[in-house]
């Protein structure tokens, strides 16, 4: 068989068997947003889910919000759109009635440490504080669109700064800046 003939015949079997086998790297990953991988390190022991379709950071599990003993659900829940954000929704165990705080959203729910959100060094993000008078206090981080977007209502709760909290007194939400 003379050289022409063999090149040939291996690019025919090389076209051949890229048709057979096609490459599974030609395949794109399915994006995600999940932050399993970051609570993972930084709070090992954290209950954490992400549920891709409906795009929604669940933290339920970790807290007692309304003190009665059962850890509460606690999630931010994706808007959809080009650039996505998450609203917070608590359900109170004493309840079970889910409450939407469609205006408290965030870029990226990330749990921070306490100092790291409160100290201004962190641009997004939240936490669950432990409160010396009461139940846990839910604190997150707000960019300016969500500020500006929402300056109206912020107003009317008095709220001045980037960093709202939440607390639950009685099964209500009581929300104050920081």
């Amino acid at each position: 068989m003379g050289p022409v003939l063999k090149i040939y015949g291996s690019l025919l079997a090389l076209t051949f068997s890229q048709i057979a086998s096609p490459v599974s790297a030609q395949v794109p990953e399915p994006v995600s947003n999940s932050l399993a991988d970051e609570n993972a390190r930084a709070f090992p022991s954290l209950k954490y889910v992400y549920v891709n379709e409906s795009q929604t950071h669940d933290y339920s599990g970790n807290w007692d919000l309304d003190s009665d003993g059962i850890h509460d659900r606690i999630c931010f829940i994706g808007t959809g759109g080009a650039h996505l954000y998450y609203f917070l929704q608590v359900t109170l165990s004493s309840d079970n009635r889910p409450q939407d705080f469609r205006f408290i959203q965030t870029d990226a729910p990330v749990l921070m440490e306490a100092d790291t959100l409160l100290s201004g060094n962190a641009p997004m993000g939240f936490r669950v504080t432990d409160q010396k008078d009461g139940p846990p206090c839910i604190v997150v981080r707000l960019d300016r669109s969500t500020l500006a977007a929402n300056r109206a209502r912020f107003k009317r709760l008095n709220v001045n700064s980037d960093k709202v909290a939440i607390r639950f007194v009685k099964g209500k939400a009581r929300i104050e800046g920081l």
